[in-house]
C-alpha cells in the first residue's frame, strides 16, 4: 500500500530533510566560534552560537546549576533554573517541573506563561554521561506527557 502524505505532511517531511542536511553545517560552525563566545556570560533562552532554542536541559551534579542544549548546533551554555528560556518569565508561581514517577531522573521544566516546556536531565540522579540528541528521543514520553498537558516546545511568549 502506498503512503499517501498531505500537503502539510509534505512540507514537514521536507523541512526535517533539510533541517537534517543542514545540522552537519551547524555543529562544525558551532564548535569554531563557540572560541569567540564567553558562555559562562550568555543569560538568554536560545543559543548564542545559532539563535534556536534549546533542545534539552541538564542539572549539573555538583552544585545542580542548568545548562542547556542547542537543538541545532549543539552547543552548551549555563541558564538559570528559575527563568523560563522562552519568555523570561521569573514568576515562581507560573514555574514548575513534572516526571514520569518512575523515571524521576528525567524531568519536564514547564512555564505557565507562556506554556513552553523543557526536557531537563538530573545529571546526579543518573551517574552518566549524556548524549542530548539521544536523551531526547529517549525521553519522547515526556513529550507526549507534555503535549498531553497543554505545554508545547515553541512557548506563546508573554510581552511584557
Amino acid at each position: 500500500e502506498n503512503l499517501v502524505m498531505d500537503e502539510e505532511g509534505d512540507w514537514q517531511f521536507l523541512a526535517l530533510l533539510i533541517r537534517m542536511a543542514v545540522k552537519v553545517f551547524y555543529v562544525a560552525y558551532a564548535r569554531q566560534e563557540q572560541k569567540k563566545y564567553n558562555l559562562q556570560v550568555w543569560n538568554r533562552g536560545i543559543c548564542p552560537v545559532c539563535g534556536q532554542q534549546p533542545m534539552l536541559g541538564r542539572l549539573r551534579s555538583g552544585d545542580g546549576a542548568r545548562s542547556l542544549e542547542c537543538g541545532l548546533c549543539h552547543t552548551q551554555w549555563s541558564f538559570s533554573r528559575v527563568v523560563c528560556p522562552c519568555c523570561s518569565n521569573e514568576n515562581q508561581d507560573a514555574l514548575g517541573f513534572f516526571y514520569h514517577q518512575q523515571r524521576q531522573d528525567r524531568r519536564v521544566y514547564i512555564c505557565n506563561g507562556c506554556k513552553f516546556y523543557l526536557k531537563t536531565v538530573v545529571l546526579k540522579e543518573t551517574q552518566r554521561e549524556i548524549i542530548g540528541e539521544l536523551e531526547d528521543a529517549a525521553t519522547l514520553y515526556l513529550d507526549v506527557l507534555a503535549h498531553e498537558e497543554g505545554y508545547n516546545l515553541e512557548g506563546k511568549p508573554v510581552w511584557h
